[in-house]
């Protein structure tokens, strides 16, 4: 009986948690749409995730830094899933930002490719395409980039984030400013090309406006 009425508070609060997130992505993917075109979101439950990750075990971590990203398996896929690092931090709403622009760039091939999100969790947790960070150590956010990357390779990577962040500032009605790039917000997937992923800083210019003042 015992075990019965855990679940059952289990699932409510899942529930709760998919209600609450839902209301709050969906908000923040309208107040940035502006006919931008926002690609679906699948949604994935917290079994999946759970499961994909062996839940959150060490062994699947790879990165710290504002999320914890894990390496997973996803309906047979290798997939990177992001989760929050920081409970009950006031700038957890960063996250919804991050949902819903990735959303809007997942199609550009220099950005990280946003597979879906699991909404069933105290935050929203992310899933995306698997790439590497380019950065040699797990946790920090200012690590150095690692060494085996050659200067052709850095040239390359400076090269395709440069066109990364042109689209973003250009592709949309209002120009969306990244604010916070760094060496461990670049990937490189499987093929060698630069990702940039994380958008939780990111900034849209009012319209009528030329600059925005960040704080």
């Amino acid at each position: 009986m015992f075990w019965w009425r855990r679940k059952k508070h289990e699932v409510n609060e899942r529930q709760r948690m998919f209600m609450k997130n839902g209301s709050l992505l969906l908000e923040e993917v309208i107040a940035i749409s502006d006919d931008a075109k926002s690609n679906p979101i699948k949604n994935f439950s917290a079994d999946q995730i759970i499961e994909a990750t062996n839940n959150f075990s060490r062994g699947n971590l790879v990165r710290i830094d504002r999320y914890r990203h894990y390496r997973g398996v996803l309906d047979g896929r290798v997939v990177l899933i992001k989760k929050w690092a920081y409970g009950g931090s006031i700038y957890s709403e960063k996250i919804y930002r991050d949902l819903a622009v990735s959303s809007m760039v997942s199609g550009h091939k220099n950005f990280l490719k946003l597979l879906g999100c699991c909404l069933e969790f105290a935050y929203p947790v992310l899933v995306c395409e698997y790439a590497e960070v380019i950065t040699r150590s797990l946790r920090g956010t200012r690590c150095p980039i690692d060494p085996a990357l050659t200067w052709s390779m850095r040239i390359v990577i400076a090269k395709e984030i440069a066109n990364a962040l042109s689209y973003l500032h250009t592709a949309f009605s209002r120009t969306l400013v990244h604010k916070d790039i760094e060496p461990c917000q670049i990937f490189l997937d499987n093929n060698g090309t630069p990702k940039l992923g994380e958008f939780c800083n990111c900034v849209f210019i009012p319209i009528g406006e030329t600059f925005k003042e960040f704080v």
